[in-house]
């Protein structure tokens, strides 16, 4: 027979636990991706690609993935990797003939997955974060999936690369 507590389970045996140490466990909090991240889209006025999806906006994103001890990384390479390469598989679709509208339920698909990969502790909660902007971004159009998101995230993966690297003292000269 088991014993019912209206208060909640007796002390240890579930529910939160308390912070080890007497003090509040206070999580890493990497740098932000800034207000400006992602504003305006892609592209600029005249249809090009902006400098800051491959540049600063990237940079920012892999910062935060990476968190301020690069050398335990926040979100593991193979990780964000795997996500890049789902993207990936989907652009094949579309080389091979896919119509984009039809492929729009498989690219909105990353977002759900980015949760299960936070909710498994895979991922920080920020990567969710950076995928929901860039997802309703990408799913504009095909050229919006393939030029803009594409090359943010192949950017995001390679600043991450090298921040890793950097903080390992693996970078090559």
């Amino acid at each position: 027979m088991t014993t019912r507590h209206p208060q909640g389970p007796p002390p240890g045996r579930g529910g939160p636990r308390p912070p080890q140490g007497g003090q509040p466990s206070e999580p890493r909090r990497p740098a932000a991706l800034g207000e400006d991240y992602l504003r305006g889209g892609y592209f600029d006025d005249q249809g090009h690609l902006r400098v800051e999806v491959v540049g600063e906006w990237a940079k920012r994103a892999a910062q935060v993935l990476t968190g301020h001890n690069p050398s335990k990384p926040l979100m593991a390479a193979a990780q964000l990797r795997n996500f890049y390469t789902k993207a990936r598989i989907i652009e094949r679709k579309l080389e091979a003939g896919q119509p984009f509208d039809g492929l729009r339920a498989e690219i909105a698909s990353l977002e759900r997955d980015a949760a299960t990969a936070v909710g498994r502790g895979n991922a920080p909660p920020e990567f969710k974060d950076i995928l929901d902007r860039n997802i309703k971004l990408a799913l504009v159009d095909d050229r919006a999936f393939r030029q803009g998101f594409l090359e943010h995230f192949q950017s995001i993966v390679g600043y991450h690369t090298y921040l890793v690297r950097l903080s390992q003292g693996q970078q090559r000269r």
